[in-house]
């Protein structure tokens, strides 16, 4: 889904430091694009450290950090560029499509609600 319905990881970017900087959990290391499509737990360990992450626990930092997403993602969710049109031409064709996510389901619940 993230990246390929929806251009979003500059949303997850964003949410990830907000999360950070709201639970003063210190970075050890920057959030890059070639993190983008591992899983919020590697991400979480990799920037700020496999003791914090202990501390806090990765069930409260994924649900907390996603909820800071999607709160800041709201609104501005777009597709990429063609979805709509690959959609209704598969629906056309009666090809069933699907949504396959690493993410957390409210996440793609999400994404299906915001681009209607």
């Amino acid at each position: 889904m993230d990246g390929t319905l929806v251009d979003n990881w500059m949303y997850h970017i964003v949410s990830f430091n907000e999360y950070l900087r709201r639970k003063n959990l210190t970075p050890i290391a920057e959030l890059t694009l070639d993190l983008n499509g591992r899983h919020s737990n590697d991400i979480f360990r990799i920037m700020i450290g496999e003791e914090q992450c202990q501390r806090v626990g990765f069930e409260t930092l994924n649900q907390e950090k996603e909820a800071v997403y999607r709160d800041m993602y709201s609104g501005y969710v777009e597709p990429i560029n063609g979805l709509i049109e690959l959609l209704k031409e598969a629906k056309a064709r009666g090809i069933k499509c699907a949504i396959a996510s690493s993410g957390c389901r409210e996440n793609v619940e999400f994404i299906i609600e915001e681009l209607g």
